[in-house]
């Protein structure tokens, strides 16, 4: 099967305290694909070929010091969140950021699914509730996808789940009620089960048929910073044997990616020529 590897936009920001600020791109990656992070430093002008859009998971300000132009971090953004006008502000972005992404031939569209924001008992009742607004939140963002032609797709979060529980269930859901399919975030999992769920090869058995595009990138399991492919614990050969139906591979680092590009490079010609 064909597949694509690009790089993410935020491989190359420069990341403060409470902020970040783009650095210029070089000139060797000027022929890759990217997977554009909405609102946080870069735009869809900034790359020649832009294969996926990450919709904003953090509200982000401009601000000037001096000549420097920074992005400054607001409020995380939560689709599951029970404040109604609030989530009907962010689905407007979603669906305008998801209709200029089509208009660019853009394949797929990734968010994060929500959570609890309102410091209440997790009881059954109080989840239910959360999911129910979450699940109108994807319903009517997929409907536009599907109308457009943009894959929607959730990407499993490093935080605890606080609608299921469990980010398998969470994803489980999302599926089973046709929302979107899975961009599967490595480093994310790998956490996730040094913290005692789920572990990667389970995520991956589970949700394989699923799993349309993959975050690329190694982890230590002690916190969720993504590491360059052979410097963390992953087997990540074994589990992209196992993703034969993926199509896009995005390496997402916090550092320039060469290295990991070309690791994935030789790693996925090895898996996908037998």
């Amino acid at each position: 099967m064909r597949y694509i590897i690009g790089v993410s936009s935020g491989c190359f920001l420069h990341r403060g305290d409470g902020y970040v600020l783009r650095k210029s791109i070089p000139a060797k990656f000027r022929k890759c694909w990217f997977e554009l992070q909405i609102g946080r430093g870069y735009f869809f002008e900034d790359f020649e070929k832009v294969i996926t859009v990450h919709l904003p998971f953090r509200e982000y300000h401009v601000a000037y010091k001096g000549d420097m132009k920074l992005f400054l971090e607001g409020r995380d953004v939560n689709i599951a969140t029970l404040d109604r006008e609030l989530r009907n502000f962010w689905l407007k972005k979603f669906i305008e950021i998801t209709s200029e992404a089509a208009s660019r031939d853009v394949r797929a569209a990734v968010l994060h699914y929500g959570g609890c924001d309102c410091q209440s008992g997790l009881n059954d009742e109080h989840r239910k509730r959360h999911w129910k607004a979450e699940a109108s939140f994807l319903k009517r963002l997929s409907v536009f996808c599907d109308d457009v032609g943009v894959k929607l797709l959730v990407e499993n979060h490093p935080y605890d789940d606080t609608v299921f529980l469990s980010h398998l269930e969470h994803m489980k859901a999302i599926i089973d009620n046709g929302f979107a399919q899975i961009c599967l975030d490595l480093p994310h999992a790998y956490y996730r089960e040094f913290r005692g769920e789920t572990s990667v090869e389970m995520l991956v058995s589970s949700l394989k048929d699923e799993i349309l595009e993959v975050h690329l990138a190694d982890g230590n399991g002690l916190n969720h910073a993504p590491l360059q492919l052979g410097e963390g614990g992953m087997e990540v050969e074994a589990i992209l044997q196992q993703l034969g139906k993926t199509e896009i591979f995005i390496i997402e680092l916090r550092e320039d990616p060469s290295p990991s590009l070309e690791t994935a490079k030789k790693i996925l010609r090895k898996l996908r020529s037998s």
